[in-house]
């Protein structure tokens, strides 16, 4: 289970490719399969040592104040360009942070190829059952174009399972069949959040492999546009559940993909993995 949340105003390399949780390699062209060979218990970067700390006791923890400024955070974390590259850059910035004096800038392009993400393999240790908690602030407002900024490889159909925005709004999105969650109607639309420009927000969400579900959170309110549960609602998450869904997620890529005109410069910092919730403070 993966679990995400937004929070709004919360504060102020060489390409490789991620590393899958079970070791196998995808072999697979498309933009989820970026996926390559590698050690099971690879983790996203320091683990807190202090419960109390920024990053709740989760095993993982990443606020890019020990990368220098123009770099690339190392190992485990990789640049990932699935497919093709372009025009994408990233790069720890000291321009922009949420917390500390650093963030991670993505300067992401108009189309598909224009793509980059950080990335590092799911960490083997959390089991199906994962939270994860990040800030991300935007540069613009999302328009009604279709973008990219988390994806996570998903074993079972070879394919992404996606978080970005769509019709100006956050919205998760299945690349296997193109399933969108909210269904993008009027009604779904408006039980989303449609992020301002310039604005720190919290993420967090719940990814329950094998319950099959997914909540979200924004500004640590759980929205109901952005669940799904076992019962397929109408404008929020039946037209997902019209095919089967038992995701099995083997990495987790932060940064910017667009599928037409959509360039976007964005920031993340305080990046947290773990096996319970963990907050936004």
């Amino acid at each position: 289970m993966w679990l995400i949340s937004v929070c709004a105003a919360c504060g102020g390399g060489n390409d490789e490719a991620a590393i899958p949780v079970d070791g196998s390699s995808s072999g697979d062209a498309t933009p989820g399969g970026d996926a390559a060979s590698g050690a099971v218990d690879a983790v996203l970067g320091t683990a807190d040592a202090n419960p109390a700390g920024p990053c709740h006791g989760a095993a993982v923890c990443e606020d890019f104040e020990s990368t220098a400024v123009g770099s690339v955070p190392g190992a485990p974390w990789t640049v990932s360009r699935p497919s093709c590259s372009g025009t994408g850059t990233l790069a720890v910035v000291s321009t922009q942070a949420h917390s500390g004096t650093r963030a991670l800038e993505v300067r992401g392009g108009s189309t598909f190829c224009d793509h980059v993400f950080l990335a590092s393999a799911a960490p083997a240790t959390l089991g199906s059952t994962l939270y994860a908690r990040f800030f991300v602030r935007f540069a613009a407002a999302f328009t009604d174009a279709h973008t990219t900024f988390l994806a996570l490889a998903d074993a079972t159909d070879g394919k992404d399972l996606r978080m970005g925005g769509q019709k100006g709004i956050f919205m998760w999105n299945r690349e296997l069949g193109d399933a969108t969650l909210p269904a993008l109607g009027p009604a779904g639309i408006a039980l989303s959040v449609a992020p301002a420009a310039n604005t720190w927000y919290c993420v967090e969400a719940t990814i329950d492999a094998a319950g099959r579900s997914l909540h979200t959170s924004i500004d640590g309110v759980a929205r109901s546009g952005l669940v799904i549960d076992a019962t397929p609602t109408p404008e929020i998450d039946e037209p997902w559940l019209r095919s089967a869904w038992s995701p099995r997620l083997q990495d987790i890529r932060f940064g910017w993909e667009a599928y037409g005109n959509s360039p976007m410069t964005l920031w993340f910092d305080d990046v947290a993995v773990g096996p319970s919730p963990i907050g936004c403070n």
